[in-house]
C-alpha cells in the first residue's frame, strides 16, 4: 500500500496540534509536547496501530527535522559579549570536566553490565550511558523559557558535548555509514565550513546592510540562515557527517553573524522550526521506532538495573555543578541530561544487525531510552526552576 505524502503530511499536523492542544489544557501534568508528540508517534506507528505503512522519503523528512533541530540548538549558543561579568559567563572548564566525569562512570556502568553477563559490549554499553538526548532536551528548556540563562547555556553545551563526542567515538567503533571521509577529516570539513560560511556571509552583510530596505531585513535574515543551514545539511550528507554536527555548526554560524539581531532572528526560526520542523522529526521517529519481540521477562529484569545505570551517570557526574549552582538546579540538571533517545535508537539498530548485541540487550536499550525520555523531562519540570 502507497501512502501518499499529502495523507501523511495531514496525519503529522494533526497529530502536532493535538499535542500542543493537551499540553496547553492540562499544564499541571508538565508533559513536554516533545515527549507527548514522541509518543503518539510510536501508538500511530509500528510499534502500536501501525496506520499507515512508512515510505521511503519519510526518513529523509525526519533527517531535515533533527538538521534543523540541531540548528536551533547552535543557535542558543550566543558568543560572549564584551563587559559581561565573569559570573554570568559559562564556565567552559565545568562542561569538560562534568564530560570527562560522566564518561568515566559510564565505563564503570558498561563493565558492570558486562560482570553480570547482561551485555556483550561495554565499549558500546559506556558510548549509550555517555549520550544525552538533545532531540529532546532542546524544546523542554525551549518551553521552561531557560535556553538564553547561564544555567539553560551550560546544560545545552554540556549535551552538545556529549552527543558530538560520543557520535564521533561511536562513528570510529561502529561506522553508521560507508563514506570516503573518516571521522576527523569529518570534523575538519565541518568546521572548516563554518568559518568559511562566517567570514563570507559576514562580507556579503556588509556589502548587502545597505540595499536591503529596513522592512525586508527579517525576511533576508531567515532566508540566509536557511541556506546556511541546508549548505551544513547537505555538505554532512556528501561526506557522511552526521546532522547532528551539520546542525550545531549552522547554528553557531547564524549566532554569531545575528549580532544585536540575535533575538529577533532567533524568535523567527523558533516559530518554523517548532511549528514544522520539529513536530515531524518527534512524530516521524515514533512512527518508525520498532521494538523486538524479545524475551518479556528478561527485558523486565533487566531494565530497572538500566535506568538506575542511566540517571546515576549522569545525576553523579553532575554534582560539580553544586560549585556554582545550587542543589536543586545541580539535581534538575543531571536528570535532564538523562535523556536518552536518536543515537541509542540508531546504535542499537547497527549493532544489532551486525550481531554484536541479542534482542534482548537491544529492546533493553531501546525501552531505556524511551524511558528517560518520559521520566527525565518530567522530573526536570517539577523541580520549578
Amino acid at each position: 500500500m502507497r501512502t501518499e505524502p499529502f495523507v501523511l503530511f495531514s496525519l503529522i499536523c494533526m497529530i502536532a496540534i493535538a499535542a500542543s492542544t493537551f499540553t496547553a489544557l492540562f499544564p499541571k501534568l508538565r508533559l513536554p509536547t516533545a515527549v507527548l508528540e514522541l509518543l503518539l508517534g510510536i501508538f500511530l506507528g509500528k510499534s502500536g496501530l501501525h496506520t499507515l505503512p512508512i515510505p521511503s522519503w519519510f526518513h529523509d523528512a525526519s533527517s531535515l527535522g533533527l538538521l534543523y533541530l540541531m540548528f536551533l540548538a547552535g543557535l542558543e549558543i550566543r558568543p560572549p559579549q564584551k563587559g559581561t561579568p565573569q559570573t554570568a559567563r559559562v564556565p567552559y572548564l565545568l562542561i569538560f570536566s562534568m564530560f570527562a566525569q560522566t564518561a568515566a562512570l559510564s565505563i564503570l556502568a558498561g563493565q558492570l553490565l558486562i560482570h553480570l553477563g547482561w551485555s556483550s559490549d561495554p565499549l558500546l554499553s559506556s558510548f549509550i550511558f555517555a549520550t544525552t538526548s538533545l532531540g529532546i532536551l532542546v524544546p523542554v528548556l525551549h518551553e521552561r523559557g531557560l535556553s538564553a540563562s547561564r544555567f539553560g547555556q551550560l546544560i545545552l553545551l554540556t549535551a552538545v558535548t556529549a552527543d558530538i563526542a560520543t557520535a564521533t567515538l561511536i562513528g570510529i567503533a561502529l561506522p553508521t555509514r560507508s563514506s570516503a571521509f573518516s571521522i576527523p577529516m569529518q570534523l575538519i570539513t565541518m568546521t572548516s565550513l563554518g568559518f568559511l560560511l562566517y567570514f563570507a556571509s559576514r562580507m556579503f552583510l556588509r556589502g548587502m546592510r545597505s540595499r536591503v530596505p529596513m522592512a525586508r531585513r527579517g525576511a533576508f535574515g531567515m532566508r540566509g540562515a536557511l541556506a546556511i543551514v541546508m549548505v551544513c545539511g547537505a555538505t554532512a550528507r556528501v561526506i557522511g557527517a552526521e546532522s547532528i554536527l551539520a546542525g550545531f555548526t549552522a547554528g553557531l554560524v547564524g549566532s554569531w553573524l545575528a549580532g544585536d539581531q540575535h533575538n529577533a532572528l532567533r524568535s523567527r526560526l523558533e516559530t518554523l522550526g517548532y511549528s514544522l520542523f520539529l513536530p515531524f522529526f518527534f512524530i516521524s521517529t515514533g512512527m518508525s521506532l520498532t521494538l523486538t519481540h524479545a524475551r518479556i521477562d528478561r527485558v523486565a529484569s533487566h531494565l530497572p538495573l538500566y535506568l538506575l545505570l542511566a540517571f546515576a551517570v549522569k545525576i553523579i557526574g553532575s554534582l560539580s555543578m553544586r560549585f556554582q549552582f545550587t542543589w536543586r538546579e545541580t539535581f534538575a540538571a543531571g536528570t535532564l541530561l538523562s535523556t536518552r533517545f536518536t543515537l541509542v535508537i540508531a546504535v542499537a539498530a547497527l549493532a544489532a544487525h551486525a550481531h554484536l548485541i541479542g534482542q534482548t540487550e537491544e529492546a533493553t536499550l531501546l525501552l531505556t531510552a524511551l524511558a528517560t525520555v518520559i521520566l527525565a523531562p518530567l522530573a526536570f519540570s517539577l523541580q520549578n526552576l
